[in-house]
């Protein structure tokens, strides 16, 4: 090999290089979970509280019944009524539910005014879990937030929820996928609003549109 086409070798090598990132830098950062097991049941009563029967080894329970019952046989009440005996319901009206595993805020409706359901309930600023049986999801998300179960009133996807939940108390880290390239960021461009995409599409609803820029 000639020296001028070792030089030419070099070279190319050298502009690979430049434009190749060191793997580290490829890998995201994580984002750490911390759970305590409290765990909120919403949607239909009964369902919800046969539910929380099958968690009895999570730390608190809450039902937020925002549904009719959903079967009136006699049998089926009475397997209700003896289920779960220990937790509470609560009828308030939902105001908007928000977070993801271990910061999750219910907002309900509460003498004339809203409260946070988990203050109520448990005295705490968050529940850790929500499991969703309601007809209609609660958190309208194009990707559901860790923690956040929705099942409707699938008895499969139930038992698998009722499954993986009890593993969910501790401490989890998971990457953090999102980073925000301003120079590309077409969410406002000349006082116009525009895309609203990765608002919408966030699970963990971690980014917010402060002063017509994302944070």
């Amino acid at each position: 090999m000639t020296s001028h086409n070792q030089e030419a070798l070099k070279q190319t090598r050298q502009q690979v290089l430049a434009q190749t990132q060191m793997l580290q830098n490829l890998i995201p950062p994580t984002v750490s979970y911390t759970t305590e097991g409290n765990v909120l049941i919403i949607g239909p009563e009964d369902l919800a509280r046969l539910a929380a029967d099958k968690l009895s080894t999570m730390t608190q329970r809450v039902i937020l019944a925002n549904e009719a019952i959903t079967n009136q046989d006699e049998d089926h009440l009475e397997r209700v009524m003896a289920a779960a005996t220990d937790v509470e319901s609560y009828y308030n009206k939902l105001i908007g539910v928000k977070g993801f595993l271990g910061q999750f805020q219910v907002s309900v409706e509460h003498e004339n005014g809203a409260a946070e359901l988990s203050v109520v309930s448990i005295r705490k600023p968050h529940f850790d879990i929500v499991l969703d049986l309601s007809s209609t999801a609660c958190l309208n998300l194009e990707m559901l937030p860790p923690g956040y179960f929705y099942v409707g009133q699938d008895a499969a996807k139930l038992d698998d929820a009722l499954a993986q939940i009890p593993d969910f108390i501790g401490q989890f880290d998971k990457p953090r996928y999102v980073k925000i390239n301003a120079d590309l960021c077409a969410h406002d461009r000349n006082g116009i609003n525009g895309c609203n995409r990765c608002l919408n599409f966030c699970p963990a609803d971690a980014i917010s549109s402060v002063a017509k820029k994302l944070k």
